[in-house]
């Protein structure tokens, strides 16, 4: 039978492998949304339950001590077990609570419009919250479950649940087209055309810093591919887009090259993602992602 005392020391022996695998405590008080007291506090209860020191400290930081090491050991074993848990639980309609996904801000939701209210029709009981990012999300904190990224981030207990190459193209609106015609390749465009363009997108995509260097008319230059999208929309530009991100309101110039080297991840926590209102909604976004 588990005892407070035990619950506690388990915590402990978290919050120690948490200082570690954050080098610090005050990364690790970030990543486990406490405070530097606290860990210190559990640490210490530890350290006196043991009769030895875990970990040592001065004015570079803190590290483990042989002791502490050999103890950080069993935090994996406890991850392991949670995982097996989160295994061994069905998933059914009941699926409750708040999932959190941060998505780069330059991936579109489109994606997702037409098939969100099966996922919301399937579990009412499930909200999901979703941020949007500037970049490769910090998936440190475990703010945040999962994450739709142009990256991967550096995080050791980060895994890509899913990935696919997007496809890109260049649109015009009618109004852009009636007044400046349609460009007869890319040597056309470059020259005589005025184009808008996301200037992270053009980092992304094969040729864009070119693209950058050689046009002759750059009309509007953006970060994000949401303003962007309704500068072209508007008639003042050909633009690059992800194919996915396109309603009807502007033309796809198929004679005009653009070859993606872009890819979508969708991430999540390897100790977590099998966490069933976790599960669900991955599942969702991996079948979306592999039909883009």
């Amino acid at each position: 039978m588990f005892s407070k005392r035990d619950l506690m020391n388990l915590e402990s022996v978290i919050m120690l492998s948490s200082v570690d695998e954050n080098s610090g405590k005050k990364k690790a008080s970030l990543a486990l949304n406490t405070s530097v007291d606290t860990i210190n506090k559990y640490i210490d209860n530890l350290e006196a339950e043991l009769g030895v020191k875990l970990l040592s400290s001065n004015e570079k930081g803190s590290s483990l001590t042989l002791n502490g090491q050999k103890i950080i050991g069993f935090a994996s074993k406890i991850k392991e077990c949670l995982s097996d848990i989160y295994k061994v639980v069905s998933i059914d309609g009941d699926v409750r609570g708040e999932v959190r996904i941060a998505r780069d801000k330059n991936i579109s939701s489109r994606f997702q419009s037409k098939s969100f209210f099966k996922l919301s029709e399937s579990y009412p009981n499930l909200k999901i919250i979703c941020d949007l990012v500037e970049g490769i999300p910090d998936m440190n904190s475990m703010l945040y479950d999962m994450a739709l990224s142009y990256g991967v981030p550096n995080c050791n207990d980060i895994v890509v649940i899913a990935s696919k190459r997007q496809r890109f193209g260049f649109y015009a609106s009618d109004t852009y087209l009636l007044k400046y015609g349609r460009p007869q390749d890319f040597d056309d465009l470059l020259q005589k055309h005025r184009l808008v363009l996301d200037n992270q997108l053009c980092q992304r995509i094969k040729g864009g810093k070119d693209i950058l260097r050689k046009a002759n008319q750059i009309a509007y230059v953006s970060n994000s591919c949401i303003d962007a999208y309704e500068v072209i929309r508007n008639g003042e530009g050909i633009g690059i887009m992800p194919i996915d991100f396109i309603d009807n309101q502007v033309n796809f110039l198929e004679n005009i090259p653009c070859e993606s080297i872009s890819d979508i991840y969708l991430i999540a926590h390897r100790s977590t993602k099998d966490i069933p209102k976790v599960r669900v909604v991955l599942d969702y976004y991996k079948e979306l992602i592999s039909n883009l």
